[in-house]
C-alpha cells in the first residue's frame, strides 16, 4: 500500500499525544524526534520535516526511516479504532457565496463583484444550522457582503485538535427546498402508481 509520506509525517506530529500508544523500540528514535516538532498553519511552510531532515536528526538511513514512518502511520490509524481520540474544540465557519451563479460567466466584472461580496466568518455556535434552514447575519452590511441565505451544505472537517463545521450558504437560492419538493412529488407519484397497479391486479 502506497502512502503520502508528507501526510503521514504531518499526522504523526499532529497526533503526537497518541504516540505513546504506538511507540516501540524500533520506532522510538523517529517518533521521539517528531514529538519535538511544532506545526504552524499560519505560515506557508507549516514546518513538516522532509525525510532527509528526519534521517539527519535521528542518524538513520532512508531505508530504515521509510518503513518506520509507514508502520507508525498505519499503527496511528489503527489506534483510532480501539481508543477514541477526544476533541473538545469546535468552530463553525459560515460561508455565504453565490459561486453557482457566476462560476461559468464570461463577464469578468460580474465575477469580481460577486466574489467580493462573499462572506466567510468563524464562530463558536451553540447550535449547528441544518440543511434548508435560513441564516441571517444582521451585523454584516448587505451592500458590502452577503448577509443572509439558505444552508445548502454542511461539511465537517475533523482535525487532531478541533472539529471545523463549514456551513455553505446561498444568498438567494433554496436548493434544499427544491430537492425536498421534487422528492415529495416523486414519492407521491410512486404511491399513485402503486395504487393504480393494485387496482388493476384486483380486477
Amino acid at each position: 500500500m502506497k502512502i503520502n509520506y508528507y501526510r503521514a509525517i504531518e499526522s504523526l506530529i499532529s497526533f503526537k499525544e497518541r504516540i505513546p500508544l504506538i511507540m516501540n523500540r524500533k520506532n522510538e528514535p523517529v517518533l521521539n524526534y517528531l514529538k519535538t516538532i511544532e506545526l504552524n498553519y499560519e505560515n506557508d511552510d507549516v514546518g513538516v520535516p522532509d525525510i532527509s531532515k528526519i534521517c539527519d536528526s535521528v542518524k538513520l538511513p532512508r531505508n530504515k526511516v521509510y518503513p518506520i514512518l509507514y508502520e507508525s502511520y498505519l499503527a496511528l490509524l489503527e489506534s483510532l479504532t480501539t481508543k477514541p481520540h477526544t476533541i473538545s474544540d469546535c468552530v463553525h465557519a459560515i460561508y455565504v457565496h453565490s459561486h453557482d451563479e457566476y462560476s461559468d460567466s464570461k463577464n469578468k466584472e460580474f465575477k469580481e463583484r460577486e466574489s467580493a461580496r462573499e462572506f466567510w466568518g468563524e464562530f463558536r455556535l451553540p447550535v449547528t444550522p441544518r440543511l434548508g434552514e435560513s441564516i441571517s447575519l444582521d451585523f454584516v452590511e448587505f451592500n458590502t457582503k452577503y448577509n443572509r441565505g439558505i444552508v445548502t451544505e454542511v461539511h465537517h472537517e475533523i482535525r487532531s485538535d478541533s472539529q471545523r463545521i463549514v456551513i455553505y450558504v446561498h444568498p438567494f437560492r433554496n436548493y434544499y427546498w427544491q430537492w425536498d419538493k421534487l422528492k415529495k412529488e416523486h414519492n407521491h407519484r410512486e404511491q399513485w402508481m402503486r395504487r393504480i397497479q393494485e387496482s388493476r391486479d384486483q380486477n
